[in-house]
């Protein structure tokens, strides 16, 4: 799955790290050119090769590699494991010794991203089988009565109903009654970009429950002052922006604000936090006494 574009770095949670305040000018930049790396691998957050490798993404001698790796070592900023790779040449074999360096905070997020596609690809797949299940009988049932002609006049029809429909969620949740901390895009009418952006997003198998329940959570963490979200789209916008920097990677609507991958306490401002860690504690001294 491809990478995201951007990683968040919190500074103040970086100098907390008492192994990052402890390295050395030679180490930090070592450090921060594995972080990119790291964040750019086939396995988000690990680096795999052989110590020559990488050193030379450290750009690092010899006598600098090997203090360097002392100080990882020593101050735990990375996993570190090694091991060696056995090659076979015809009647011998060589030996290759190889490390891999994993970054916590970019591994997890990077296993975080994968079990998320995975849960939407499930959740999507058992969606299908139950509409094509549906549509089944519902074919059958109207098999003796209709024709081909009235059967695709009526599926436009209801192509047309359900981005309709779509429109109708996306414009009504202007109406909120919560106070609202940005714009929202309000549309006057449905355009062709707007309709070829619903019927692709439907094509990669997501139905019209799965589209307002995502735009449903769009709305809360936009309009709604306790949320720091900052990004106002537009309809389009909202169902064709990825996740990443390729076609295949998955829309951004999905990987945030699908049912199965929404977590809105990840989006809450400082004050928010503050204010429900105070109820939280209120209602347990409440139970207390």
């Amino acid at each position: 799955m491809p990478n995201k574009p951007s990683h968040q770095l919190y500074p103040g949670d970086f100098w907390r790290e008492p192994g990052c305040r402890g390295l050395s000018c030679t180490a930090m930049g070592a450090y921060s050119r594995l972080w990119v790396t790291a964040w750019d691998t086939e396995i988000m957050g690990e680096i795999t090769g052989t110590h020559e490798y990488i050193k030379r993404l450290c750009g690092a001698s010899d006598q600098e590699w090997a203090r360097i790796l002392g100080e990882f070592e020593m101050s735990h900023v990375l996993d570190i494991e090694e091991g060696q790779n056995v090659t076979n040449h015809g009647s011998s074999q060589e030996n290759t010794e190889y490390i891999t360096l994993r970054q916590r905070r970019i591994y997890k997020e990077g296993q975080d991203l994968k079990a998320a596609a995975l849960r939407s690809k499930a959740y999507r797949e058992r969606k299908v089988a139950e509409e094509a299940i549906t549509e089944s009988s519902r074919q059958n049932h109207n098999a003796s009565s209709s024709s081909s002609s009235s059967s695709s006049s009526s599926s436009k029809k209801n192509n047309t109903d359900i981005e309709g429909r779509i429109l109708g969620v996306w414009n009504n949740e202007h109406m909120t009654d919560k106070p609202k901390a940005k714009p929202w895009r309000h549309h006057k009418r449905l355009t062709p970009d707007m309709k070829k952006a619903i019927k692709k997003i439907m094509a990669e198998g997501y139905s019209f429950p799965e589209i307002a329940d995502m735009i449903a959570n769009y709305a809360l963490i936009l309009l709604d002052p306790a949320y720091k979200w900052s990004y106002v789209w537009t309809l389009t916008e909202f169902l064709t922006r990825r996740d990443g920097t390729t076609k295949d990677s998955p829309l951004k609507c999905v990987t945030y604000f699908h049912p199965e991958n929404f977590q809105p306490d990840r989006y809450l401002t400082k004050a928010a936090i503050q204010r429900k860690e105070m109820e939280s504690f209120e209602n347990e001294a409440e139970e207390v006494f």
